[in-house]
C-alpha cells in the first residue's frame, strides 16, 4: 500500500498577509549558550558552540488581541542558531521558517514568523462567519516549532527542526522532523545530489531497505510491514537526513511510508554501507574510516 502522502507544511504564508503589532507574549528571551546547552546533540567542534545563541517565544494569539476573544493560536518557538556571521544567522532563519524568511535576521524572522502564523491561524472563513461568538473563541490551534544543532565539526552543521500544528477543527494535528545540513566552507545547505553519484536513488533505497530489515530483525519487507505497518516497498530516499560522525540518519514521518499511527520511522546508515555510492570528492568521504 501506498501511504506516501504530501506533509501539510504551515510555513509558506502568503506575502499578503497583513501584518500587526505582536502582543505581549507569556514568555519571551533571547540569550546565549555554550557547549552543554541542550540544543546541542554530538559535536567535535565545541569551540564553536560559544556562540550558540537562541530565541525561545511561547503565547497566545487572538483574532481581537485586546478582548481576548476570537479564534486563537497558541505558538511556542525555541529557535537555537548560531550566532556571529550574518550569512548562517540567515540561513539559520530560512531552516527554521522558510524560503522568505531567509533574508531576515533571527530576531525579525522570529517576529515576523509569529505575526504570519497568528493572521493565518485567527482568520476567520466563511464557515467560521456564521459561527457564535462562543463558539468562536473555542477555535484554538496550536503551533510548536524548534531547531536544534545536532551535529556540528568543522566541516558541518547538522540543524533538526521538529514542528507540530494543530488548527482548530481537525481531527488530529500534524508533526514531523526536518534534518538540514550546512557545508561550513561555503555556507550553503548541501542536498543527497551533493554526496552521490548520478542515479543513485534505486542503490541508496536498497541501501535503506536492507537497515530497515536489520534494525527491525525481520527478514523481508512483507514481513516488516506485516509485523510493523512500514510500507518499506513504496520507500524512496527523501533527502530528509542527518550527518553524523559514523553515518547518515534518514527520518519519515508521519504518513511517509506508513499511517499516522505508525509515527515516524528512523533509519541509520553507516557511512561503509554509502562508500560504493559516494560522489568523487564527497564531503562523506572525509567520515569514511581509515
Amino acid at each position: 500500500m501506498n501511504y506516501r502522502i504530501a506533509l501539510v507544511s504551515t510555513l509558506f504564508v502568503l506575502a499578503s498577509l497583513t501584518f500587526f503589532a505582536l502582543p505581549s507574549c507569556s514568555s519571551c528571551s533571547s540569550h546565549s549558550s555554550d557547549s552543554t546547552d541542550s540544543g546541542v546533540g554530538d559535536s567535535t567542534g565545541t569551540a564553536t558552540l560559544a556562540s550558540l545563541d537562541s530565541i525561545v517565544v511561547e503565547g497566545t494569539y487572538y483574532e481581537d488581541q485586546n478582548k481576548k476573544s476570537g479564534p486563537s493560536l497558541y505558538a511556542s518557538i525555541v529557535f537555537r542558531y548560531l550566532a556571529g556571521d550574518s550569512t548562517l544567522e540567515r540561513l539559520f532563519s530560512r531552516i527554521a521558517f522558510g524560503d522568505q524568511y531567509a533574508s531576515l535576521s533571527p530576531r525579525a524572522a522570529v517576529d515576523t514568523y509569529i505575526r504570519d502564523m497568528s493572521s493565518e491561524y485567527t482568520i476567520q472563513d466563511q464557515y467560521s462567519q456564521e459561527m457564535s461568538q462562543e463558539d468562536l473563541n473555542e477555535l484554538k490551534s496550536d503551533l510548536r516549532l524548534s531547531t536544534k544543532i545536532g551535529y556540528i565539526d568543522s566541516l558541518v552543521i547538522s540543524v533538526h527542526k521538529d514542528l507540530a500544528e494543530y488548527y482548530a477543527g481537525a481531527v488530529h494535528g500534524n508533526y514531523g522532523t526536518g534534518f538540514y545540513n550546512i557545508d561550513r566552507r561555503t555556507k550553503t545547505l548541501l542536498r543527497e545530489s551533493d554526496y552521490f553519484v548520478e542515479d543513485y536513488a534505486a542503490q541508496l533505497t536498497k541501501i535503506l531497505q536492507r537497515r530497515l530489515l536489520i534494525g527491525y530483525k525481520v527478514k523481508t519487507l512483507e514481513e516488516l510491514e506485516e509485523k510493523e505497518g512500514i510500507s518499506a516497498v513504496d520507500l524512496t530516499p527523501n533527502d530528509n537526513c542527518s550527518i553524523g560522525p559514523k553515518g547518515l540518519t534518514y527520518i519519515y514521518n508521519p504518513y511517509e511510508i506508513g499511517p499516522y499511527a505508525l509515527g515516524q520511522v528512523t533509519i541509520f546508515v553507516p557511512y561503509e554501507d554509502l562508500q560504493p555510492i559516494l560522489r568523487p570528492g564527497s564531503i562523506l568521504s572525509h567520515y569514511l574510516p581509515h
